[in-house]
């Protein structure tokens, strides 16, 4: 006598909360090609793949139902009321099972909150580990980057509707996730780029570049470049300092000044009797 297999029990599937999320979900995803387009609709980078991979599926496990919800959650504002509250009531059940799994459970990750910032900022990080923020208004890293950081957890978090659930835990989660990516700035300066006021100066070719973040330098020149400026005060101070075989030497000298190359392996002396003002030079120079 052949015994009838038993059937397993499985856990019910709730046809219409999940029809719910896959609308959603689909309403969401057509618009995303990998970056928040320019109306803000669709999935930004961080869950695009995560986000078309739901919508491609055919079939969905209770691990999908969740982080189709997550999402959901996370990018309300960009759904219809009705549609968003046909999502809430015909989930409600998993609404209530996942909060007694797990306490802030629409805590957005330290990584997902980290490259939203990294996305609109760039961070460099020091020898000893500080992070240094780029401030594109002044083409430069400077001190301050945990202090950014901490704003922009706040900002990112209201962005997505879980504003409150900013603490000073996931604002260090999300600072030390970014230390540990970040590169570090440049322990010493770059031998034939200057960083200006106006753009970085490649001092072979004369070329004005635009700042940019992948300069890892905290160090700036406060004065703009400019190839047809003219320094009538300086030049009748070095006429009046310098013989005149020497007057160009003047203008090597401060430019030798404003680079790190010590390849030339020279030491300045100017001589001349007392009172000419030859320290001026490189005072004038600093």
């Amino acid at each position: 006598m052949s015994s009838v297999p038993k059937k397993r029990k499985g856990k019910k599937v709730d046809n219409a909360g999940t029809d719910a999320l896959r609308e959603a979900i689909e309403q969401l995803a057509p618009n995303c090609d990998g970056a928040r387009s320019a109306d803000g609709k669709g999935f930004n980078k961080l869950d695009s793949e995560h986000g078309n991979r739901l919508a491609a599926m055919d079939n969905w496990a209770r691990r999908h139902r969740v982080q189709a919800l997550k999402l959901v959650e996370i990018y309300h504002k960009q759904l219809s009321a009705d549609l968003l509250n046909k999502v809430r009531e015909t989930n409600r059940e998993l609404y209530a099972s996942i909060r007694r799994r797990s306490t802030g459970w629409l805590r957005l990750r330290a990584n997902l909150v980290a490259d939203a910032i990294k996305a609109r900022a760039h961070f460099a990080k020091d020898s000893g580990g500080q992070l240094y923020y780029y401030y594109y208004r002044l083409g430069v890293y400077l001190p301050g980057g945990e202090e950014h950081i901490s704003r922009a957890v706040k900002q990112v978090l209201h962005a997505h509707g879980a504003a409150d659930e900013w603490s000073i835990h996931i604002v260090r989660e999300v600072t030390e996730y970014i230390r540990v990516n970040t590169l570090k700035l440049c322990t010493e300066p770059l031998p034939d780029l200057v960083n200006l006021k106006n753009g970085v100066l490649n001092i072979k070719s004369r070329e004005l570049e635009e700042h940019d973040p992948g300069f890892l330098s905290p160090i700036q020149i406060p004065v703009a470049y400019d190839p047809k400026a003219d320094c009538p005060r300086w030049e009748r101070f070095i006429k009046q300092i310098f013989p005149k075989d020497a007057q160009d030497l003047a203008w090597e000298i401060i430019g030798h000044l404003l680079v790190p190359d010590t390849s030339l392996q020279k030491a300045f002396l100017l001589l001349g009797e007392g009172g000419e003002r030859q320290e001026h030079v490189f005072e004038r120079s600093d």
